[in-house]
């Protein structure tokens, strides 16, 4: 683990890290493998979310939160102090929180409604 890490190189070994985990290459996109990996699961007629690979930012924020735990944990006294805000966490009620996307989990519509 290397405690000079930048957020964008963490995500990408998180990305690399899951698609492996998925069987996948890491020259695979995970979008892909988690659509292939849903139709899959809609075939046997059973979808079990918990069984799709993560969606890309879901993963990036994943490997940002793994990052700081391990950092934290093991005391890294050559790192900087890290911002947990920094690595994918949030303060909500006087309590760390992971981030886990940082865009719409829906597609906002409210525009064609607004057509209707």
């Amino acid at each position: 683990m290397n405690p000079k890490s930048t957020q964008q190189a963490i995500g990408d070994a998180s990305a690399t890290a899951f698609k492996i985990m998925h069987r996948g290459s890491a020259k695979q996109k995970l979008m892909g493998m988690r659509c292939k990996k849903y139709i899959k699961l809609a075939c046997q007629g059973v979808i079990s979310p918990e069984k799709l690979p993560l969606t890309p930012r879901a993963d990036h924020f994943h490997g940002l939160h793994t990052f700081y735990q391990i950092a934290i944990w093991s005391q890294l006294h050559d790192t900087p102090e890290l911002d947990p805000v920094d690595w994918g966490w949030m303060h909500k009620d006087n309590k760390l929180h992971p981030v886990t996307t940082d865009i719409d989990i829906a597609l906002d519509i409210s525009h064609l409604i607004d057509m209707v």
